[in-house]
């Protein structure tokens, strides 16, 4: 790294210094919570999906409003299983 701010990343890295330590401290805590986050999250969006008397259409005003349809289903994907809406919804989060 040929900046200022790039040698300054690299020397905290060697020295571990509190900066660098605090940055590996949050890295880690992200790594371990995230999975359960993501797992409560989709749950909870099942669950409110399967209470909406007609989830098709809040998806698209959802898709409107957020100004993307990239994530909004398809109304024969929404009509599937149970364990195929867990399926869709953690690949969502994933996308």
């Amino acid at each position: 790294m040929g900046t200022k701010s790039g040698k300054k990343i690299i020397k905290q890295g060697l020295f571990k210094s509190k900066g660098y330590r605090q940055f590996n401290q949050y890295k880690e805590e992200y790594e371990t919570k995230f999975p359960e986050f993501a797992k409560r999250f989709t749950n909870q969006l099942l669950e409110q999906i399967k209470a909406d008397s007609s989830p098709n259409v809040t998806q698209q005003k959802f898709g409107e409003e957020v100004g993307s349809t990239d994530i909004i289903l398809e109304s024969s994907q929404i009509d599937q299983s149970s364990q195929n809406w867990k399926t869709l919804m953690y690949l969502m989060i994933e996308f």
